[in-house]
């Protein structure tokens, strides 16, 4: 198989793909394949077809058959990472997340999936950097923000410069019940408990009860003693009990 025949049968697998028929995708490359077995690109293909399947075992197998051929792409890789996950080889999977973060050809529309991939794995530092290349490319996008502040205070930056991120994504997505949650909690552990309980203005008893933090739970509790709200302080303590 030449290259424009590779090129052509990858095109229509991903095409498959994106229709929504993953048994023919798997039948084209499959075959395709059966007749070029030292074709790194078609290795790759199977892979990412067995990972759409959900069949991770072969996805890893296809996936790390391709490594031996050609450099895979940075989906193949993020695909290959969570492959990993589901084995338990997590450090597997964090050392390709953490190359993944700082690969400057990395696309866009990858870094809401490697942000989940590097928090699941525990690896802060690669996750905010991330978070910061979202926010540079989308600097209108609430997500990216809300994720720089939550890693930040992941990784104990200092208070004031997590308020400021956490300021900007509620800005962005004022109608956000967990951003304004999460604002109120750093203001009271600022000390500024007046502007923690304004922070909660507007949310509902019925918001809080869907909450299943109990520190959380606690702190807004705390927050709303203090300004004598009792009617959601009910709301907040009976699913602090619902939770015990």
């Amino acid at each position: 198989m030449d290259k424009q025949e590779c090129q052509n049968c990858c095109g229509q697998v991903s095409a498959l793909l994106r229709e929504g028929a993953y048994d023919q995708a798997l039948v084209v490359v499959s075959r395709a394949l059966s007749s070029a077995r030292k074709n790194g690109r078609l290795w790759e293909q199977l892979g990412v077809v067995h990972f759409v399947r959900q069949e991770f075992n072969s996805a890893r197998d296809a996936l790390e058959n391709a490594t031996t051929l050609v450099p895979l792409s940075p989906l193949a890789q993020l695909y290959l990472a969570e492959c990993y996950v589901a084995s338990g080889a997590k450090e597997s999977a964090r050392a390709i997340g953490h190359h993944l973060a700082f690969l400057p050809d990395v696309k866009e529309s990858l870094f809401a999936r490697l942000t989940t991939l590097l928090g699941k794995l525990g690896d802060c530092e690669s996750a905010l950097h991330v978070c910061r290349r979202a926010a540079t490319a989308y600097p209108e996008d609430d997500q990216p923000i809300f994720g720089m502040a939550y890693y930040m205070s992941k990784l104990s930056y200092p208070l004031k410069k997590v308020l400021a991120v956490m300021r900007r994504a509620v800005a962005l997505a004022p109608d956000c019940v967990t951003y304004r949650i999460s604002l109120a909690r750093l203001l009271d552990s600022d000390g500024q408990v007046d502007e923690a309980y304004q922070a909660l203005q507007g949310i509902d008893g019925a918001q809080f009860s869907k909450l299943r933090c109990r520190c959380c739970l606690k702190q807004l509790l705390s927050i709303l003693l203090a300004a004598e709200d009792y009617e959601r302080c009910e709301s907040v303590a009976g699913q602090l009990s619902a939770l015990e």
